[in-house]
């Protein structure tokens, strides 16, 4: 009797073969995206981290420049959403942090958004060309995108990953470039490590605020509240909030 043949034709082996060695590789150069960072890793940070997945809330509004911006622009790369104002004091100390890590790793992918609290347009651009930042300055006249957000007190940053879903705020100030910081960037961005911050000759690298900012972080909801009246005091006396 002759030996029973297989209904597999070699052609078909060899495609499902092709197939499992393509599964395979998918797995093993997006396991580094998916297990970089997990959220142990950003609450060490301090960061809050959702206990289950979280979209982050679409947004559409207008820079700086009056130019319409949307959230959507941002897909496909990790994002610093950062909610801010120029009368808020640990706001103005931590943005140019996040100046120089904007500049380190915008090749790789970030993108560092601040997102101005109820301020003009002509009050951003001031304060960005004073301290001369250069990401981009968005405007959330009446609160809404805050609103969105959750945003309770200032300045607030969202860490969004590259497929649009938040992975962790920080509440408060935070010095941005210490390396620890640095590190998680470039783990999201699938860098490898970040070389260590240079530091001065005789002396250590300075990029904690003089002082402590504890009760600025406690007082944020206060200060925010503060922030809310002085805008609307200010609308007013420009003839009122818009239609």
């Amino acid at each position: 009797m002759g030996a029973r043949r297989s209904g597999r034709t070699p052609g078909t082996r060899g495609a499902r073969c092709s197939s499992l060695v393509l599964a395979v590789l998918v797995i093993v150069l997006c396991a580094p995206a998916w297990s970089a960072v997990d959220g142990e890793d950003l609450r060490k940070l301090g960061f809050l981290v959702p206990e289950a997945f979280e979209e982050a809330p679409a947004f559409t509004t207008t820079d700086a420049a009056g130019n319409k911006v949307a959230s959507e622009d941002y897909r496909g790369k990790v994002v610093l959403l950062n909610f801010w104002a120029t009368w808020c004091p640990p706001c103005r100390l931590e943005m140019p942090d996040m100046e120089r890590l904007y500049q380190e790793f915008r090749r790789q992918g970030l993108e560092v958004v601040a997102m101005n609290f109820m301020e003009t347009a002509e009050e951003v651009t001031a304060f960005a060309e004073e301290q001369k930042l250069t990401y981009p300055m968005l405007l959330d006249p009446r609160s809404e995108i805050a609103g969105q957000y959750g945003v309770m007190r200032l300045p607030e940053t969202v860490l969004i990953g590259r497929g649009g879903e938040v992975l962790g705020k920080s509440i408060g100030f935070k010095p941005w470039y210490k390396d620890d910081v640095r590190e998680l960037m470039a783990a999201l961005l699938g860098n490898g490590a970040a070389p260590r911050a240079a530091v001065p000759a005789g002396g250590v690298a300075k990029t904690e605020p003089p002082g402590s900012y504890d009760s600025a972080y406690l007082a944020g909801a206060v200060v925010l509240v503060i922030g809310i009246y002085l805008a609307f005091r200010r609308r007013r006396g420009r003839g009122g909030l818009d239609g």
